[in-house]
């Protein structure tokens, strides 16, 4: 991130950057603190989401930071931090619906 902003002036517009393209990982960090009481299904959702973006992003900002594509530096630093926010919200989504549902076996002993 520092390189492709290396024509920046702004110290405050590099940190807010900075910042937003940090967000994610510390989203993540958040999820999986919060998901201890997540049925197993869903943790295990949390667990490749997270494993696909730590490995994905850092990859795809070497790859505009190096030149190694032709997409603009700022629209992918800005993006991708956006996306992955909204697979993190997909899947908060998803555990918070499952864990809502009562389960079958509860829904009998219930009726019993």
């Amino acid at each position: 991130m520092l390189r492709a902003a290396r024509h920046q002036k702004s110290t405050v517009l590099v940190l807010l950057f900075a910042a937003w393209v940090l967000s994610p990982f510390v989203g993540l960090v958040y999820a999986h603190l919060s998901s201890k009481q997540w049925l197993p299904s869903p943790r295990v959702l949390l667990y490749v989401l997270t494993l696909v973006v730590v490995f994905t992003c850092p990859g795809v900002y070497a790859a505009v930071a190096f030149g190694h594509t032709t997409l603009k530096m700022g629209f992918v630093f800005l993006m991708l931090p956006f996306a992955c926010w909204l697979f993190i919200g997909l899947v908060v989504c998803i555990a918070w619906l499952v864990s809502r549902k009562p389960s079958r076996q509860g829904e009998e002993a219930e009726r019993n």
